[in-house]
């Protein structure tokens, strides 16, 4: 006579198939390290796109500052485009810039005081006392002459250039701040300037 089957239960995570033992750790496992690296390839992504961005932000800035460069020189580059800084005039005279000053508000006052770049002034003027020297200047068109006196004097322990005895030339000229007054010299050392109109103040 058969036996009835007796009942039996599968233990929970036991397999009926003795062949077959899954692991849940070792799913797991592997999902979260594709998970790690697929995360880490987003961020070497994202990382270059950043790094390309702001490569390109950082060539489009330096292309603007060159356009700028170019295209907007500073004004007195226009007049030495007029009168470069060594000339010759149709009867083989040759004239060599030694300066060229932007006036200020003081330069052309009534204190008929004119100051000088100091470096140019050492490098290419007589040199003066404190008291000063007499230099004559002549208008490089019209040979018209101008005495002043040219002097230093000692401000917070440097020397500052000026011409004197200017108020003169600046009314003859009709010079006010933001005008141009360049001084030249020829093969014999005299000396000669050179006025050029630029944005006068009205306040001056």
């Amino acid at each position: 006579m058969n036996q009835p089957h007796q009942n039996y239960s599968v233990p929970i995570g036991k397999s009926l198939n003795p062949f077959i033992i899954p692991n849940i750790y070792l799913v797991h496992a592997q999902r979260e390290d594709d998970q790690k690296k697929m995360e880490t390839r987003r961020c070497k992504v994202a990382r270059e796109q950043r790094r390309q961005k702001l490569q390109k932000i950082r060539s489009t800035r330096a292309s603007k500052a060159r356009e700028v460069t170019i295209e907007k020189p500073p004004i007195y580059r226009g007049i030495q485009k007029r009168i470069p800084h060594v000339f010759f005039t149709s009867d083989g005279k040759r004239f060599e810039e030694i300066l060229t000053k932007k006036l200020r508000n003081s330069d052309v006052n009534k204190l008929g005081r004119i100051v000088l770049p100091k470096r140019e002034a050492e490098e290419k003027l007589p040199t003066p006392s404190k008291e000063g020297i007499e230099v004559v200047f002549k208008d490089i068109h019209y040979g018209l002459e101008w005495k002043v006196k040219f002097k230093y004097w000692i401000n917070v322990k440097t020397k500052m250039y000026v011409l004197e005895n200017t108020a003169n030339l600046v009314k003859h000229y009709g010079l006010c701040m933001g005008d141009y007054l360049s001084l030249y010299e020829d093969e014999s050392k005299n000396l000669y300037l050179y006025t050029e109109k630029g944005f006068c103040s009205t306040n001056t």
